[in-house]
């Protein structure tokens, strides 16, 4: 089963490892809806679910694909007057702080479709109970 799962480009960067078209990975992802109805599967990235509720799993899967998604650029160049984003195919991600791109999306070919974690709701800009915002 192949999903796609988006990665924040400066979170990456501060935390991550590198890697490839090819790879085998694992890792800890969470499939949510949002507050729109858009179903996505995310990266538990510096604690982002905890004290959510959302369920996370620990995935097994071969990276497949990785395009690299740069609104700040494309906005720099003069583009996005409603235009799309552009989106440009890689083989690798680096490791390290130099990372610049705003969004990694990455392919991947799920080994056990069993292991993927429930569908949550969750809306990341709303806040916890007590007042603290989602997110890490």
């Amino acid at each position: 089963m192949q999903i796609t799962v988006e990665i924040y480009g400066a979170l990456h960067a501060c935390c991550h490892s590198a890697f490839s078209v090819g790879d085998h990975v694992r890792w800890q992802l969470a499939e949510v809806r949002n507050g729109r109805g858009e179903i996505s599967f995310e990266l538990d990235d510096h604690g982002t679910f905890d004290g959510t509720g959302v369920p996370v799993a620990a995935v097994a899967a071969r990276v497949v694909r990785i395009q690299y998604r740069d609104h700040e650029r494309a906005a720099k160049a003069g583009g996005l007057a409603g235009g799309p984003v552009p989106v440009v195919d890689t083989l690798h991600v680096p490791e390290g702080t130099d990372f610049d791109h705003n969004w990694i999306v990455v392919g991947l070919e799920v080994a056990d479709p069993k292991s993927l974690p429930p569908l949550a709701d969750w809306d990341e800009g709303a806040p916890l109970p007590g007042g603290a915002p989602r997110g890490g």
